[in-house]
């Protein structure tokens, strides 16, 4: 396990110790009601408990959005890698079969090169 995977096990675990510790001796308190619009209500830990789970809720769409975001790029960055190896590959070729008088094959394969990536030197 991680040192920072371990930091967080411990907060988290800390954080619902003291939520229930808080739960605990401020029953009263929490049983009030929390007045809304219209005249409804609810009570106050119902209310502290629905807004945790929208904070939380938020923080883990945003959260998901940052990594899929980041996937996506990664993503097209290995697409554009792996073209360019593709392009680099045939311009080889090219120069292998210049090299040994193959000069119509090997301006075949500049001409591929080309139509794959026109600003290739």
């Amino acid at each position: 396990m991680r040192i920072r995977t371990f930091l967080i096990t411990i907060g988290v675990l800390t954080g619902l110790l003291a939520l229930v510790s808080f739960y605990v001796t401020n029953a009263e308190a929490l049983s009030e009601p929390l007045f809304l619009w219209r005249g409804s209500s609810i009570n106050v830990g119902l209310g502290l408990l629905v807004a945790a789970v929208l904070g939380m809720g938020l923080i883990f769409l945003i959260g998901a959005s940052h990594e899929a975001s980041t996937m996506i790029e990664r993503w097209r960055l290995r697409k554009a890698s792996r073209t360019s190896e593709e392009i680099e590959e045939e311009y080889s070729r090219g120069l292998v079969a210049v090299l040994e008088g193959r000069e119509q094959e090997g301006l075949a394969h500049f001409r591929a090169v080309l139509e794959r990536d026109s600003r290739h030197f």
